[in-house]
């Protein structure tokens, strides 16, 4: 005995059962009919698919444009940043060598000339004159001048003479 006996008895009655009916005809359009359902979207449709792939390409054009200027701007900072550095580095060389040119070289101040004369004044040797002559005359200590050098009396600056213009 079969386990599946109440069903293949209940098949072979069903199937019976169908057999007894009439046979029904296919309509003459019904494969026409089955087709047109089976063919592509109408064009309105089609249409709708094409505006809605048009915008996510749309989409997917803008944040790649703008991906790709982010990135050239990124790519431009750094560029820049490292020009600043370079620049940077040839300012702190260039400003070394002055300053070491500057400790060497003898402090002067120039004042002018002519074809025939310049006028330089050595101010490490002033400052030394000065000394020597406040020592002789007693001080030990240079005044210090806060004023504006208008305002410095002519006797403070050593080697200066007061002349009217005109005299000689």
């Amino acid at each position: 005995m079969s386990r599946n006996q109440p069903t293949d008895d209940l098949d072979r009655r069903l199937d019976a059962a169908l057999g007894a009916l009439p046979r029904e005809r296919a309509a003459a359009d019904f494969t026409a009919r089955v087709q047109g359902r089976l063919e592509p979207p109408s064009s309105s449709a089609r249409r709708w698919y094409l505006a809605a792939a048009a915008a996510v390409l749309l989409l997917a054009a803008t944040f790649g444009v703008r991906e790709w200027q982010h990135r050239r701007q990124i790519d431009a900072a750094v560029q820049r940043l490292a020009d600043l550095r370079a620049e940077y580095h040839l300012i702190a060389a260039e400003l070394d060598s002055l300053r070491q040119k500057a400790e060497r070289a003898q402090p002067v101040v120039y004042l002018g000339g002519d074809e025939n004369v310049e006028l330089v004044v050595d101010l490490a040797r002033l400052a030394r004159a000065r000394q020597r002559h406040l020592r002789s005359a007693g001080s030990e200590e240079i005044p210090s001048y806060r004023r504006s050098p208008s305002a410095v009396p002519r006797q403070a600056v050593h080697g200066a003479e007061r002349r009217p213009s005109g005299t000689l």
